[in-house]
């Protein structure tokens, strides 16, 4: 590992000592993660796609810190129950400043905003949209939870409404527009770019799915798209036709990005999230499979 990864993966572990069970593997995936973002991948094809930069030298270290606590956080509902909140959040927990007995959802994102270095000079209404995308995002990692523990049989349309908010890239995006100064804001106005985050977010949970489908399976953890469709189908149809849905929304992705401006730092963000989502679902096996089955980092 480079030294200077090695000292952002130690700055990140020193800052989520605070948080219950957060692991190197919350802070090294996180790192993997920003990196593609911000230095750039190349695709399945081989052609590289370049990073949108840094604006500041703590802006991997931004990006990463969140990324890692949104792996985190999904991973908390699980190993922690006991410290999340047993009823629905919403804003007004968020803003409060007693954190004191917050949940751990709570304390956790103030934690988040409090270690990024770069947010200095925000707008208030970009701070807002972050805010807004971490109670959303949160919210639905609870409906997940309680769909897992009451038996909640979900519609495919409700599972895909709330698997675009816990997919994380409505959140991921705002914490690019808050740590590269855009105006997302302005953007949400725009049809055409609500839209393509709601593609890009139904590809990245659709593809996270049918990765983690076994080994939800076995855990008991009823907030995946193939047991949903599993009820009315074989699974062995259920898989392809999972497959189909998500080349669909990554065809539709593309064809949007295509018609955006070559300069434009959202869409290459965003071609960027959909090729590291890509490529990490292919490296890190071992988050979303079965032991037995995982691959050799």
């Amino acid at each position: 590992m480079p030294f200077a990864e090695r000292d952002l993966l130690a700055e990140i572990m020193a800052w989520g000592s605070k948080l219950p069970g957060f692991a190197q593997s919350h802070a090294r995936q996180g790192i993997r993660v920003a990196r593609c973002i911000v230095e750039g991948i190349e695709d399945r094809d081989g052609t590289p796609h370049p990073g949108i930069g840094a604006p500041s030298p703590h802006t991997l270290h931004d990006l990463a810190l969140d990324i890692a606590w949104n792996f985190w956080l999904d991973d908390c509902f699980d190993s922690h129950p006991e410290q999340s909140s047993n009823r629905m959040l919403c804003l007004d927990d968020f803003e409060s400043s007693d954190t004191d007995d917050a949940p751990l959802e709570v304390w956790s994102a103030a934690e988040v905003r409090a270690g990024m270095r770069s947010v200095v000079d925000a707008s208030e209404a970009g701070l807002a949209l972050w805010m807004d995308s971490v109670v959303e995002m949160t919210k639905a990692f609870q409906r997940n939870k309680r769909a897992s523990r009451e038996g909640e049989e979900w519609t495919f349309a409700e599972y895909l409404d709330n698997g675009e908010r816990s997919s994380t890239v409505p959140h991921v995006l705002a914490t690019i527009a808050l740590l590269y100064g855009l105006d997302m804001p302005q953007r949400m106005t725009d049809p055409a770019f609500t839209r393509l985050i709601r593609h890009l977010s139904l590809e990245i949970r659709l593809e996270n799915d049918l990765m983690s489908a076994e080994k939800e399976l076995e855990e008991g953890d009823s907030a995946n798209v193939t047991q949903i469709m599993n009820r009315f189908m074989p699974l062995s149809i259920v898989t392809d036709f999972i497959e189909e849905q998500r080349q669909s929304y990554e065809r539709m992705v593309l064809d949007d990005l295509d018609a955006l401006m070559p300069d434009d730092v959202f869409g290459r963000a965003m071609r960027l999230l959909l090729e590291a989502a890509h490529w990490f679902y292919t490296v890190e096996q071992d988050r979303y499979s079965r032991p037995h089955r995982a691959l050799a980092r």
